[in-house]
């Protein structure tokens, strides 16, 4: 009988992280400050886990995941949504931080999210573009500036005769 993989769940919030470490049934905290995260990395390069899962949380797991990355670990973020439902479907109501990383862990364990690797310094910029990009369009229609209507048609017609021509009214 082979050995179930080690898998991790990371509870990520704006001052703490927790830890869930399966099947070995460990649990962790450590501080989401510089040195707490370092002190994670550490611990989870000797666990050597086989994926270590975390929620996308609105930014605040981006220093953790780009640590565990850089580190080597294989890291796989999820939406909060897919946890939810699969804790829903677990029987799993309460809603702590450390019963969340315990989720988490079972999640990964149970689905095998895909790690995916870190974006390399070209992908990280070509994403703040792409990010800053549909930023200055929002801000723009949000001051009351539409796209821009010059553009090619899509209503025209093969016979070259335009459908978005305005009718005057």
């Amino acid at each position: 009988m082979s050995e179930l993989p080690v898998v991790v769940g990371i509870d990520v919030a704006k001052a703490r992280l927790d830890l869930a470490v399966r099947p070995r049934g460990e649990q962790r905290q450590g501080s989401h400050d510089a040195s707490g995260i370092a002190e994670v990395v550490t611990y989870l390069q000797e666990v050597a886990p086989q994926v270590i899962v975390l929620e996308a949380t609105g930014g605040y797991e981006v220093p953790v995941v780009a640590e565990l990355g850089t580190a080597g670990l294989a890291v796989a973020v999820v939406t909060p949504r897919q946890v939810r439902d699969f804790a829903k479907a677990s029987g799993r109501l309460a809603k702590t931080d450390r019963l969340d990383a315990q989720v988490l862990a079972h999640f990964a364990a149970a689905l095998h999210p895909v790690a995916r690797p870190l974006p390399d310094a070209q992908g990280h910029e070509v994403a703040a573009l792409v990010e800053r990009s549909g930023a200055a369009d929002r801000g723009a229609e949000s001051a009351g500036n539409p796209p821009d209507p010059s553009g090619p048609c899509p209503y025209s017609r093969p016979s070259g005769g335009a459908g978005c021509r305005s009718t005057g009214a």
